[in-house]
């Protein structure tokens, strides 16, 4: 039979272990945490520096380039009918029409020579044409005004494609179809020429 006394050491040696278990324990939640607030401060420096290298390689060396790193992060978002506004090299810009809808790959492209390239996606006949905003619709006859006209790929029916080069100078212009009543059903797209 146990007694007392017998039982006092081993309860004293088993909270002296669980004592030193809990120290133990105590030490490699403290490591934890240490380890985790230097994986925050980790992360947070690789990304300060990925940041100042994207802004290095968008500056580039030797480069007179004096637009700052938001400016070309807002130039790269894509705008609300899919179009990047950016300058595309060839001058070409690939538009698709379809049912009230002008969608031009680009919105802005630099003065000179343009080739716009018109694919009808749509189930109707569409037409493109290009003019000087601000564009007047007057009323009656279902039709904007081309009288600021600079251009114009005429009726295609669905699934066709046409194209035309146009001389732009730098200003406002809008894309649009002027089948009758589908400008004023909103099918139409702004465009914008810089100076290059």
């Amino acid at each position: 039979m146990t007694t007392q006394q017998d039982i006092r050491p081993s309860l004293e040696q088993e909270l002296h272990e669980l004592e030193d278990s809990s120290d133990a324990l105590d030490q490699r939640t403290g490591n934890l945490e240490m380890r985790s607030g230097f994986m925050v401060l980790f992360v947070f420096f690789a990304l300060a520096v990925s940041v100042a290298a994207l802004a290095v390689s968008l500056v580039g060396p030797g480069k007179t380039n004096t637009r700052t790193v938001v400016e070309q992060a807002r130039a790269t978002v894509p705008g609300p009918a899919a179009a990047t506004p950016a300058v595309t090299p060839p001058r070409t810009v690939a538009v698709k029409l379809g049912e009230m809808f002008v969608r031009p790959n680009v919105t802005q492209v630099a003065a000179g020579k343009v080739t716009f390239t018109v694919q009808n996606t749509g189930k109707l006949v569409h037409e493109m044409i290009v003019a000087k905003a601000p564009v007047a619709v007057p009323t009656g006859g279902g039709k904007a005004s081309e009288r600021n006209s600079v251009g114009e790929v005429a009726e295609l029916t669905p699934g066709k494609s046409g194209t035309t080069k146009i001389s732009l100078k730098p200003g406002k212009y809008i894309l649009f179809c002027n089948v009758p009543g589908h400008y004023a059903a909103g099918q139409k797209a702004a465009f914008t020429v810089t100076n290059g």
